[in-house]
Order: structure tokens, then sequence, then C-alpha cells
């Protein structure tokens, strides 16, 4: 195979959700997919964090190796600006504590606006401001930090941990050293902020604490695939504006660059955040892709899940067998777990 020939990798980390009969929204995206799948080549894959799986598409490392920073990818994004890699994403969340568990939950599953964030951020940043921290805004979700350009502290993206019980280490003030006692400080502000104060008499979740995460160095890119990437996240679009690659959140686009476009197409489809993209694509865009595998026009196509890897060629896709095992096994999953 050549290294230019046209091939399509797509991360789609919840196949599932879109193929078992309790989940799917109709047969027009069930079946060319389903029937894809069961051809393919299948093989196991370690399941990763979103943000971690999106830094491997791009082949985004830190400057030394190590872990880039996140917040400097998407700050860069936020506000248009070179951002410096010295910086730590802080995330205004709720935090619920249970009889023996704390769940967290981020700013836009309990649906604080852009006003509300804007309030809070000025009450809290000139809290900090005295103590020589400064904060910057981002958007509703997420502020910055200024922090030592030596920090390395990653901690996971508030989306991943959503609803989800915190690890002790990941709460304990004594592991985050100076993010703990800002979080102390942060948590008595917001107690008493009238941003909270008016959401709760509405009926609404308050804003009782920040979640600091994404510090690293400086990001580079191998750029070994200078391909197109497709996406309909924030974090893809960070990563795709920080390197200017080429990127699109308009998946119709693809198909009539299949013929046209050489090396590899990524697409990347968002858990989760935006339904309308990943049916959009398994409804118009995806039936185009195994037409051009059947006219050659595409080499190959990866679709990698949380859990299973799946290649896809014109010679997997003229298979009169499929796979033995059930939808649900193929898919690494048991219907129970959903």
């Amino acid at each position: 195979m050549k290294s230019d020939s046209p091939r399509l990798e797509i991360f789609f980390p919840e196949p599932q959700r879109y193929l078992l009969p309790s989940t799917n929204p109709s047969d027009a995206i069930n079946k060319p997919l389903e029937r894809a799948l069961s051809r393919a080549g299948v093989s196991s894959r370690l399941s990763r964090y979103f943000v971690q799986e999106v830094l491997a598409y791009f082949e985004i490392t830190g400057e030394s190796g190590d872990i880039p920073s996140v917040a400097a990818l998407f700050s860069q994004y936020d506000s248009g600006k070179t951002s410096a890699a010295n910086l730590i994403n802080v995330a205004p969340v709720y935090l619920r504590a249970d009889p023996s568990r704390l769940l967290m939950f981020d700013a836009p599953v309990i649906e604080l606006t852009e006003d509300e964030s804007l309030e809070l951020f000025h009450e809290v940043s000139k809290f900090f401001l005295e103590d020589g921290h400064k904060l910057s805004y981002g958007s509703a979700g997420r502020w910055y930090l200024e922090c030592d350009d030596t920090l390395s502290f990653y901690n996971a993206d508030p989306f991943e941990l959503r609803g989800m019980p915190l690890e002790p280490s990941a709460t304990d003030r004594r592991a985050l050293g100076v993010f703990g006692k800002m979080m102390t400080e942060a948590q008595m502000i917001l107690y008493e902020s009238s941003v909270n104060q008016a959401r709760i008499s509405l009926g609404k979740t308050p804003i009782n604490s920040l979640w600091f995460w994404g510090a690293g160095s400086t990001p580079v890119r191998s750029a070994t695939n200078e391909g197109i990437f497709f996406g309909k996240d924030d974090f893809s679009a960070s990563c795709a504006s920080f390197f200017s690659c080429d990127y699109s959140q308009n998946i119709l686009e693809l198909p009539e660059q299949l013929e046209a476009v050489k090396g590899v197409t990524t697409i990347i489809l968002p858990p989760h955040r935006d339904d309308s993209f990943i049916i959009e694509f398994l409804e118009k865009v995806f039936p185009q892709i195994l037409l051009a595998l059947r006219k050659s026009s595409v080499f190959s196509v990866t679709i990698a899940s949380n859990r299973q890897k799946y290649s896809i060629t014109s010679r997997t896709q003229c298979r009169f067998w499929r796979a033995s095992k059930t939808l649900e096994n193929l898919l690494g999953k048991t219907v129970s777990e959903f």
C-alpha cells in the first residue's frame, strides 16, 4: 500500500448506542454500520479518556515527550491568542456528597449559563488575585490559572468524571497541594455567591467547587499525519487550531473529498457531546464511505471504539459470512451494561 493511499480512521467511542435495539435511533442508521462491523477484522484495544484519544490521533505530546498542556490547547481555542504552557484548566463544578462517595457534575450538565459563569469567575478571580494567583476566562465551563511552568498535573477532564465517584486520591487536599487550599477557599466564596443563591431559589444545582486539571509542558506535534480531520467537539477543534491542521465540523463535506483526498482522513465522533453530528454521519456519510470502499476510492477504514478496533476493506465487505459472535460481544460489552 502506498503511503498516500486514501484511508479513513474513525474514532467512535460508543457505537453500541446506535446499534443495540434498545438505543438505536433507526434502522437506517443501524443496518449499514452493523453489516460493516460484523464482517470486519476485530482486535481488542485499551480504553482511554477521550482527551487522550484525541491527543493520540493528532500525534501531540509534551515537548519532552511528557504530558502536553491540555489547558494551553483549550486556551488558544477559547481566546484566539497564543497561550503559554504554564496554565491549568479550572472547571466550575458541583460536588455532591453521598454517604459513601463524592460525585462530580460539570457545568454543561447542570446548565451553567455564560452570564452566571462570568459572574462567578469575577468573584473567585478577585479573591485569588489577592494571593497572587491570576485567573483568566475561557468559557462557561473553562477557566484558566497561571501556574508554575514546571508543573505537570493532569487529572481527568470533568466531562469524563461526570456523575462518577471520585477516587480518594483525586480529592485529597494534601495530594492537591496548593490547589487543595485554593479549592477550599473557592468553596467558601461560591457558597456565599449571589449567583448560587439565585440558582438554589429556582431549584437549580449550585456551583460549589472547582476542578483543576490539564497542566503540562508545551504541546508539540510529530506531524506525520497531514491529512484532514473532521470533528464536532471543542478539544478536537482546539488541537486543530493550535497546530493549524485542516479541520472541518461539517461532516457532509467528507463524501465529495473521498476520491481526491490522499493519505489519512480522521473522523472523531464525540461521545455524548453532539448526537446530531453522529447521526448525520451514520445516515448520510457512512453509506457513501462503504460505497467508496467497494469502488476502491478508499483503501481501508479503521473504526476504533472504546474497547475494539475494526478493520474494514473492500475484501472484508465482500464476505458472505458474518462474525459468529453476538453483536453485544462484538462490541465488547453486554446489553446489561447499558
